[in-house]
């Protein structure tokens, strides 16, 4: 029997939940423009991707470091080092049913991932307990 990934014993509630707290972890950094889009396709890797502006390289390395260090509090062996170590415009960070981006403005605009999931419903969460909305995606 093959072990169990600590993502797989999350409930959808669950997964829901931790994708919005570090959506919020990553805006309270100062990440820019953070978007939020929910996977709802068959046979999908992934429930859930985080695509967040950054403003520097030190940046970037910082809130890379508190997304690990996040899914390393949730059970994860972050073992996989993060896509892009080298970059200093993106880096891709693999959390198991979520997928972090975390990209400069250039890159931002010139991979336009936004776009991929540009077909998806929108829902709501709050930031720090206020009623701010922002807008997530939920992919079909």
């Amino acid at each position: 029997m093959a072990p169990t990934l600590p993502h797989q014993e999350f409930s959808l509630r669950q997964k829901l939940n931790k994708a919005k707290k570090l959506a919020l972890l990553l805006e309270d950094r100062l990440a820019q423009g953070v978007s939020l889009f929910q996977v709802i396709q068959p046979n999908a890797l992934y429930d859930y991707v985080i695509v967040a502006g950054v403003t520097s390289k030190p940046h970037l390395q910082a809130l890379e470091g508190c997304c690990r260090r996040e899914l390393k509090e949730w059970g994860f062996e972050l073992t996989k080092p993060t896509e892009g170590r080298t970059s200093s415009s993106w880096r891709v960070v693999d959390g198991g049913f979520l997928v972090i981006h975390l990209m400069t403005q250039e890159a931002r605009k010139r991979y336009n991932l936004e776009n991929v999931w540009s077909n998806g419903k929108t829902v709501a969460f709050a930031k720090n307990k206020k009623t701010v909305k922002k807008r997530a995606r939920v992919l079909v």
